[in-house]
């Protein structure tokens, strides 16, 4: 389909498949020794999503005969966006409804997988940090163990942490929107962005 575009768009696509296949081999293998883990993990998420949906605003911006500026601001945007609204699955897997999020509370949990409000508990140590790790490292964890470690984070200082990281980066999405003059596709950006943590809206 980009093919048809002609060589700029495919040259795009091909850059950002190329950052997707980056970020996706640095998640699987993890932080390195002396690696912030969690600066890995955000950079993980810029490389996969945040590169995806920022390619897909550029190409609209790039093909509809935008001017550099705007094309420039927008994919700035949906990299931000595409960055927020996987902070904001981190978050949705843990305090959910499953109707809300499509997933059942705790899988990245048990799967092991340590989102962002897990990186900021397990920073901070101490008793509540042991529970998750528990539950992180077991092959099959515990359901009473699951239960207990999503009622942690739920009410942990780390969630709220991670819910200012998303609303962050929303924040900077809007201040690229700004540079934009105000046009109905602004006003619908600006509204795809205030849905990004409240999806049942």
């Amino acid at each position: 389909m980009t093919a048809d575009l002609g060589p700029d768009a495919t040259r795009i696509l091909a850059r950002t498949v190329a950052r997707l296949v980056q970020g996706q081999i640095a998640e699987a293998r993890g932080a390195q020794p002396g690696q912030d883990p969690i600066e890995h993990y955000l950079a993980v998420l810029a490389e996969k999503t945040g590169a995806l949906i920022g390619t897909a605003c550029r190409l609209g911006a790039e093909l509809s005969g935008a001017d550099p500026l705007a094309v420039r601001a927008v994919t700035e945007f949906g990299e931000r966006v595409g960055v927020a609204f996987q902070l904001a699955d981190d978050l949705l897997d843990i305090a959910e409804d499953p109707a809300v999020s499509g997933k059942v509370p705790g899988t990245d949990l048990r799967e092991g997988v340590r989102t962002l409000p897990v990186l900021y508990l397990l920073r901070r140590g101490g008793p509540d940090a042991e529970v998750v790790d528990r539950v992180l490292d077991a092959d099959t964890p515990d359901e009473g163990e699951g239960s207990q470690a999503l009622e942690v984070l739920r009410g942990s200082e780390a969630f709220e942490e991670a819910r200012r990281a998303a609303r962050d980066q929303l924040e900077l999405a809007n201040r690229s929107l700004a540079r934009l003059p105000a046009t109905p596709v602004r006003d619908a950006l600006e509204q795809v962005a205030e849905r990004v943590l409240d999806r049942d809206r």
